[in-house]
């Protein structure tokens, strides 16, 4: 996959087919720009809009980048019926990372986050949730010794609760910079309530440390191209 930028709309390309993204320079410049942002504080970026306004594109190209530079990335996208359930959000994340990666952390974590993620059959008695965030941050911080981590929570609005915790426990008590949470969050029109998981998230992280790209309408002109090239 190869950037390009051409005239004032910006491009990539996916299984080798080019795709314009046009009126949205500025906010997958923002994208871009925290990826590389070597020594940034900024834990979290946040895309922010109302549905169908292009957050998704923004965040996938972020998903882009982060590959051509090496990052190791983890993807979910939750849906509405997630929301009710418990550790669905960190059960999809976790779906690609080898049973290796597991093995390395203690027994006493090992054990509550295979459950939580369903590689092992429960036993007796409740799952601890602190134990699942312990095991989390461990598993987290192994891997971000062999590189960049991001970790790509799309419609984060659904992120299960369960599993907002446990990656918001995670990334608070991430000693190095290069594990990250790249988000984008449904803003639904006169809502001022922000999602369940987007205040876990704020609470555990602190404001100063989540970047926010809101997406609003598309410009005159820019809806004017799109016409155009359609």
């Amino acid at each position: 996959m190869l950037p390009i930028k051409a005239s004032s709309q910006l491009a990539f390309r996916v299984g080798g087919l080019r795709v314009d993204v046009i009126g949205r320079g500025a906010e997958l410049d923002r994208t871009r720009a925290w990826l590389k942002a070597t020594s940034s504080d900024r834990t979290a970026l946040f895309i922010e809009g109302e549905p169908g306004i292009g957050k998704t594109t923004i965040w996938s190209d972020g998903i882009n980048q982060a590959r051509l530079e090496d990052w190791t990335v983890l993807v979910c996208r939750p849906r509405p019926s997630d929301a009710g359930l418990s550790n669905v959000g960190i059960t999809d994340l976790l779906r690609n990372v080898p049973d290796e990666a597991f093995a390395d952390l203690p027994a006493p974590q090992r054990g509550p986050l295979e459950v939580a993620t369903l590689r092992k059959e429960a036993g007796d008695g409740d799952l601890e949730p602190r134990a699942v965030g312990t095991a989390l941050t461990a598993l987290l911080a192994g891997m971000a010794v062999r590189g960049s981590l991001l970790l790509a929570v799309d419609d984060a609005q659904w992120l299960d609760a369960a599993s907002a915790r446990a990656l918001a426990f995670a990334l608070h008590r991430q000693d190095r910079g290069n594990v990250r949470l790249l988000a984008a969050f449904r803003i639904e029109t006169g809502t001022a309530r922000a999602s369940a998981a987007f205040t876990t998230f704020e609470s555990a992280l602190g404001r100063d440390h989540i970047d926010r790209v809101p997406v609003g309408p598309m410009s005159v002109a820019a809806i004017h191209r799109l016409i155009l090239e359609t």
